[in-house]
Protein backbone atom coordinates (compact mmCIF):
# COMPACT_ATOMS: atom_id res chain seq x y z
CA UNK A 1 0.00 0.00 0.00
CA UNK A 2 1.24 3.45 -0.84
CA UNK A 3 0.39 6.18 1.58
CA UNK A 4 1.35 9.62 0.33
CA UNK A 5 2.08 10.96 3.81
CA UNK A 6 3.51 9.32 6.92
CA UNK A 7 2.00 11.60 9.58
CA UNK A 8 -1.78 11.91 9.29
CA UNK A 9 -1.86 15.13 11.33
CA UNK A 10 0.05 16.97 8.59
CA UNK A 11 -1.29 15.10 5.57
CA UNK A 12 -3.42 16.80 3.00
CA UNK A 13 -3.56 13.83 0.61
CA UNK A 14 -3.66 10.09 1.18
CA UNK A 15 -3.42 7.74 -1.77
CA UNK A 16 -3.34 3.98 -2.04
CA UNK A 17 -5.51 0.91 -1.69
CA UNK A 18 -7.55 1.45 1.46
CA UNK A 19 -9.49 -1.03 3.52
CA UNK A 20 -13.22 -0.30 3.72
CA UNK A 21 -14.21 -0.01 7.38
CA UNK A 22 -17.89 0.83 6.86
CA UNK A 23 -20.11 2.79 4.49
CA UNK A 24 -18.35 6.09 5.07
CA UNK A 25 -14.89 5.21 6.39
CA UNK A 26 -11.67 4.04 4.75
CA UNK A 27 -8.37 2.99 6.34
CA UNK A 28 -5.02 3.68 4.71
CA UNK A 29 -2.51 1.74 6.80
CA UNK A 30 -3.13 3.36 10.24
CA UNK A 31 -4.90 6.46 8.88
CA UNK A 32 -8.71 6.51 8.99
CA UNK A 33 -10.64 8.75 6.61
CA UNK A 34 -14.30 9.71 7.02
CA UNK A 35 -15.89 10.54 3.66
CA UNK A 36 -16.91 14.17 3.60
CA UNK A 37 -20.56 15.19 3.40
CA UNK A 38 -22.43 11.90 3.61
CA UNK A 39 -24.40 9.96 6.19
CA UNK A 40 -24.18 6.17 6.07
CA UNK A 41 -26.06 3.88 8.39
CA UNK A 42 -23.79 1.98 10.76
CA UNK A 43 -22.94 -1.68 10.06
CA UNK A 44 -25.37 -2.82 12.76
CA UNK A 45 -28.21 -0.74 11.35
CA UNK A 46 -30.61 -2.00 8.68
CA UNK A 47 -28.92 -0.58 5.58
CA UNK A 48 -25.38 -0.26 6.95
CA UNK A 49 -24.09 -3.51 5.42
CA UNK A 50 -25.34 -2.46 1.96
CA UNK A 51 -23.50 0.87 2.23
CA UNK A 52 -20.31 -0.91 3.29
CA UNK A 53 -20.61 -3.41 0.42
CA UNK A 54 -21.27 -0.59 -2.04
CA UNK A 55 -18.16 1.29 -0.96
CA UNK A 56 -16.16 -1.96 -1.15
CA UNK A 57 -17.33 -2.54 -4.75
CA UNK A 58 -16.19 0.92 -5.79
CA UNK A 59 -12.83 0.72 -3.99
CA UNK A 60 -12.05 -2.73 -5.37
CA UNK A 61 -12.82 -1.62 -8.93
CA UNK A 62 -10.11 1.05 -9.07
CA UNK A 63 -6.30 0.83 -9.03
CA UNK A 64 -6.12 3.33 -6.16
CA UNK A 65 -8.11 5.83 -4.12
CA UNK A 66 -6.96 9.38 -3.48
CA UNK A 67 -8.32 11.38 -0.56
CA UNK A 68 -7.99 15.13 -0.21
CA UNK A 69 -8.20 15.80 3.52
CA UNK A 70 -9.91 19.01 4.62
CA UNK A 71 -8.28 19.41 8.04
CA UNK A 72 -11.32 18.32 10.05
CA UNK A 73 -11.40 15.24 12.26
CA UNK A 74 -14.21 13.23 13.79
CA UNK A 75 -13.88 10.25 16.13
CA UNK A 76 -10.11 9.98 15.42
CA UNK A 77 -10.72 10.00 11.66
CA UNK A 78 -9.53 12.62 9.21
CA UNK A 79 -12.30 13.97 7.00
CA UNK A 80 -11.80 14.14 3.28
CA UNK A 81 -13.16 13.94 -0.22
CA UNK A 82 -12.04 10.71 -1.85
CA UNK A 83 -11.83 9.77 -5.51
CA UNK A 84 -11.16 6.71 -7.66
CA UNK A 85 -8.12 6.72 -9.93
CA UNK A 86 -10.27 8.08 -12.76
CA UNK A 87 -11.64 10.92 -10.58
CA UNK A 88 -15.03 9.56 -9.51
CA UNK A 89 -16.15 11.01 -6.16
CA UNK A 90 -16.84 8.11 -3.78
CA UNK A 91 -19.43 10.05 -1.77
CA UNK A 92 -21.31 11.12 -4.90
CA UNK A 93 -21.32 7.55 -6.18
CA UNK A 94 -22.72 6.19 -2.91
CA UNK A 95 -25.42 8.87 -2.74
CA UNK A 96 -26.47 8.37 -6.37
CA UNK A 97 -26.77 4.62 -5.78
CA UNK A 98 -29.15 5.25 -2.86
CA UNK A 99 -26.77 3.69 -0.33
CA UNK A 100 -26.14 6.79 1.80
CA UNK A 101 -27.66 10.24 2.28
CA UNK A 102 -26.29 13.73 1.88
CA UNK A 103 -25.37 15.16 5.29
CA UNK A 104 -26.30 18.81 4.80
CA UNK A 105 -24.78 20.06 8.05
CA UNK A 106 -21.35 19.41 6.56
CA UNK A 107 -21.89 19.25 2.80
CA UNK A 108 -24.28 22.22 2.68
CA UNK A 109 -26.41 20.02 0.43
CA UNK A 110 -23.86 19.44 -2.34
CA UNK A 111 -24.89 15.77 -2.77
CA UNK A 112 -28.63 16.13 -2.13
CA UNK A 113 -29.54 16.44 -5.85
CA UNK A 114 -27.96 13.01 -6.42
CA UNK A 115 -30.29 11.20 -4.02
CA UNK A 116 -32.73 8.88 -5.81
CA UNK A 117 -36.43 9.56 -5.33
CA UNK A 118 -37.78 8.01 -2.14
CA UNK A 119 -34.41 7.21 -0.59
CA UNK A 120 -35.17 9.35 2.48
CA UNK A 121 -38.21 7.16 3.13
CA UNK A 122 -35.94 4.13 3.29
CA UNK A 123 -32.69 5.30 4.90
CA UNK A 124 -32.52 6.88 8.33
CA UNK A 125 -30.85 10.31 8.59
CA UNK A 126 -28.71 11.02 11.66
CA UNK A 127 -30.03 14.03 13.63
CA UNK A 128 -26.65 15.80 13.49
CA UNK A 129 -26.96 16.09 9.69
CA UNK A 130 -29.82 18.58 9.91
CA UNK A 131 -28.79 21.97 8.64
CA UNK A 132 -30.73 25.18 8.52
CA UNK A 133 -28.23 27.32 6.62
CA UNK A 134 -26.83 29.11 9.65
Amino acid sequence: MTVACAIAAVCTILQGNPVVVDGDTLRFDKHYVRLFGIDAEEKRETHGPRATEGLQRIVSSTPYVRCQLNGDTTHRRSVGSCYTSDGRDLAAALVSQGLVLDCARYSKGVYRHLEPAGVRDRLEQKPYCNWRGR
